[in-house]
């Protein structure tokens, strides 16, 4: 590999209890001499190298997926970048659901003010802890139903089969505002075929045996370390989120949705940047009718604020 990779680390601060995360921008200088950025962000839980271990790889010239597709990235961005054209000029960014990582710090009139700024769908995620949160979700939806949004809840494959069925039948009475229930069971065929008639069922795809799972109506994609050139089924729609990653990354998945053909979309999750404290870089992020407001500047944006890293080669 002949890249002249530098690095710029950063952490991100959660909060209402979502946890504090560590990354690496990243400033690729080409062998044609162009110049791109993008985002380097593992989620070690899910099977990621350490960051030190991502640039290591990316120093000896063999990148994980992750570091693979971050120099996909700073490859599109360098090119436009050279044109000094933006990677967004003539493109709509879809619609995405907002984050609620901890449903115990959950306050309904913070919901209604995102409902005011035109958000008409939440993401929840639950644990094990289903006992003491349901009540809590139960308010939720109830709340859904008096304000007419949609509500999608993501298990991270920690419930048995018997655990979501007594769910189900718990929250039923207000199942007509729930989206989707993602990865409620973990990944096994034949238990995942005994999910249907239960609502939509979506599979976040981070696991090689997720690909085998049939039932799920929706496929979750993380453009961080996933490409769409995996999902040729096109009788199942996506929902391309971000990695809760950096404000670049968000941006770097903000444009493999907007590029998504026809109407296999079933709406994003990338406005990620609302769970953690603000940044230099956030700032400059909005939204509007759930819409993630984007980075003036060429390639991804953000072009002042990457000039003025400190970066550091790899």
């Amino acid at each position: 590999m002949n890249e002249e990779i530098s690095y710029s680390p950063y952490a991100l601060v959660g909060i209402k209890g979502f946890q504090r995360r560590e990354g690496a921008l990243l400033r690729v200088k080409f062998t044609d001499g162009t110049i791109g950025f993008a985002d380097c962000h593992p989620w070690v839980s899910l099977g990621d190298l350490p960051i030190s271990d991502q640039l290591e790889c990316l120093k000896q010239g063999l990148p994980t997926q992750l570091g693979f597709r971050s120099l996909e990235f700073a490859r599109l961005d360098a090119q436009a970048r050279k044109r000094e054209i933006s990677l967004f000029s003539g493109l709509s960014i879809p619609t995405s659901h907002l984050l609620i990582p901890n449903l115990q710090g959950l306050c309904l009139k913070e919901v209604e003010r995102f409902l005011e700024d035109g958000i008409t769908c939440f993401k929840v995620k639950l644990g094990k802890d289903l006992e003491y949160q349901l009540p809590i979700l139960v308010e939720f939806l109830k709340c859904a139903e008096r304000h007419a949004f949609k509500v999608r809840l993501d298990f991270n494959c920690n419930l048995t089969l018997k655990q979501f069925e007594g769910f189900c039948d718990a929250i039923n009475p207000w199942c007509g505002q729930i989206d989707f229930y993602e990865d409620p069971i973990p990944f096994d065929a034949a238990e995942w075929s005994k999910l249907k008639g239960r609502g939509v069922v979506a599979c976040d795809l981070h696991s090689e045996k997720a690909l085998g799972v049939d039932a799920a109506a929706l496929l979750v994609v993380k453009p961080a370390v996933q490409s769409l050139d995996l999902f040729g089924d096109a009788s199942k729609k996506l929902v391309v989120t971000s990695y809760l990653d950096h404000p670049l990354g968000q941006l770097c998945a903000a444009y493999v949705a907007a590029k998504v053909q026809g109407n296999r979309l079933h709406g994003c999750g990338l406005l990620t940047h609302l769970v953690y404290e603000a940044t230099e870089f956030s700032e400059q992020l909005g939204h509007a009718n759930g819409c993630l407001k984007v980075s003036e500047g060429t390639g991804f944006g953000f072009d002042e604020l990457l000039s003025k890293q400190p970066w550091q080669k790899v």
